[in-house]
């Protein structure tokens, strides 16, 4: 076997990042032969290429200050990184065959081109001691200048990211990159790892969304008794209902049993009568047009209107126990009762046994001026003939 069949052999069994260590080597060490077996076996790879590092970065700096980190990257050795890493942190020692295997994986990975992300390096205090400083990395958007941690960021991002320099020259090549590189292992030693941590945090925090969305749904809940506007669309729609029935009786020339609307509202009988309008109305409608005025919904658990035999309990039981049947002072005393006991339990006695709950729309203007012309009309009946 010739010396160049036997160059080229050993050539075609080195590692990616070996690959890129011969062809960044400074000349006295290795043959040119060498280097251009290496590039060769680099484009059969379908691997990017780069020149030599020093003739590289004095380019750069000629024209910009910034290059991408998959520039950077394959311009280091990974035992020259490694030695970095352990002075960073001694622990990693034990990783080092891990650490090979993440070295080729990211001279392998293709940068995306998008360059939207600034790597950019940071002192910060130590926590224990604000004496000590300490590198950090982060991740800077281009567009916005927002700034955050990139411990998550995909590997694809990672290479196509742009760097400083300037930055890089502050404290040498192979420490920028081992910072780097503790930071983009944080969560695991593969894409794999990476990817699945992120999926999982991503998924805590949705559940701790919807979790909070239904805190806060739930206190908005609780904080939305509005006991006076459910009293005030009860009395709207008995004025409602009494009045077409007036106007009905005056159009007809039909005498008004009820004898005047002056006595109207004092006649507990009159509002029975109203109980079993309510009730065809709510197993009909689901709601009555004063509450659908104020935007109050009554719910039912599935979702539905409320059933024939929960509108009777539940409008039954407001005449009695929330009304009193309007019987003088009793029905102040009930009323207050109740009106005590929506303030603590956000619930009613009638809404509770109907198996029904109340939620409120927002109250518009136009709700509010709409309301105010039915709270006119027993005036206006009242004068009028």
């Amino acid at each position: 076997m010739g010396k160049n069949e036997l160059l080229s052999k050993q050539i075609k069994d080195l590692k990616n990042r070996e690959l890129f260590e011969v062809i960044n080597a400074k000349r006295d060490e290795y043959v040119e032969e060498a280097v251009d077996i290496a590039k060769e076996e680099l484009k059969k790879r379908n691997l990017p290429l780069y020149i030599e590092s020093d003739n590289y970065i004095n380019s750069k700096e000629k024209h910009s200050e910034h290059m991408m980190f998959m520039e950077l990257f394959l311009q280091v050795s990974f035992e020259d990184v490694f030695k970095e890493l352990c002075k960073i942190d001694y622990s990693f020692k034990q990783l080092q065959k891990q650490y090979e295997i993440v070295f080729d994986s990211l001279i392998s990975t293709f940068a995306l081109n998008d360059e939207k992300i600034y790597i950019s390096l940071k002192v910060k205090d130590n926590l224990f001691d604000s004496k000590i400083k300490e590198w950090e990395i982060c991740g800077i958007d281009i567009d916005t200048k927002e700034e955050y941690s990139v411990e998550l960021l995909e590997w694809e991002y990672w290479m196509s990211s742009i760097i400083n320099i300037k930055e890089v020259d502050v404290i040498g090549r192979n420490l920028f990159v081992a910072h780097c590189l503790k930071t983009m292992t944080k969560y695991g030693l593969s894409a794999e790892e990476i990817n699945n941590e992120y999926n999982n945090l991503k998924d805590t925090l949705n559940c701790e969304e919807v979790l909070v969305e239904n805190e806060i749904e739930e206190a908005e809940t609780k904080s939305e008794h509005k006991p006076w506007l459910r009293f005030w669309a009860r009395c709207a729609d008995y004025i409602i209902v009494s009045s077409i029935y007036i106007i009905i009786t005056r159009i007809l020339g039909i005498r008004n049993i009820f004898v005047d609307i002056k006595h109207i509202n004092f006649m507990p009988i009159t509002r029975l009568v109203y109980v079993i309008i309510e009730i065809i109305i709510l197993s009909t409608l689901g709601t009555t047009p004063a509450k659908y005025i104020c935007n109050i919904k009554i719910n039912t658990g599935n979702e539905k209107k409320i059933s024939f035999k929960n509108a009777c309990i539940r409008s039954t039981l407001v005449y009695v126990v929330g009304c009193g049947m309007y019987i003088a002072f009793i029905d102040l005393i009930t009323g207050g009762l109740a009106y005590n006991k929506l303030e603590e339990t956000n619930s009613t006695y009638w809404d509770n046994k109907a198996k029904t709950t109340i939620t409120y729309g927002k109250m518009s203007n136009v709700r509010i001026i709409i309301m105010l012309i039915i709270t006119a009309i027993p005036l206006v009946l009242l004068y009028t003939k």
